[in-house]
């Protein structure tokens, strides 16, 4: 046993002896660099482990946040794929000839008769 644990147990032992004393004496060195030292330790590992505690608990809650954001983020995207498809059918279906000859005939606009193409030759945009 080193000279601290004897101190401690010599002082656990007046104490039942009920030795005034002795009592005093052990609780003297009871009390000097061991004793302070344990419970320092002791101190130091508490709040350690309060901060762990809370540094966990602090993770655990960032990590449900950033979860639920994820989820949010991901349903999102599905809306707004659904939403892209139905624009490219809508955009699709306004560009058919029915919907043209529907707002030509809206607008009063005349049906072409006689439809002429214009060839053009050794043009700078056909080289390419």
């Amino acid at each position: 046993m080193s000279g601290g644990n004897i101190d401690v147990v010599a002082y656990s032992v007046a104490i039942k002896k009920n030795n005034a004393k002795k009592c005093e004496k052990a609780q003297r060195k009871c009390e000097s660099s061991f004793c302070i030292k344990l419970s320092s330790v002791a101190s130091f590992l508490m709040v350690v482990s309060v901060i762990l505690g809370i540094v966990y608990v602090a993770q655990i809650n960032r990590l449900a946040i950033m979860g639920y954001e994820i989820k949010e983020k991901e349903n999102l995207i599905v809306e707004l794929k659904r939403d892209n498809e139905s624009l490219k059918i809508n955009a699709a279906e306004l560009k058919s000839m029915h919907q043209l000859e529907l707002k030509r005939d809206e607008m009063n606009l005349k049906k072409p008769q006689d439809v002429g193409y214009l060839e053009l030759d050794d043009s700078v945009a056909m080289k390419r």
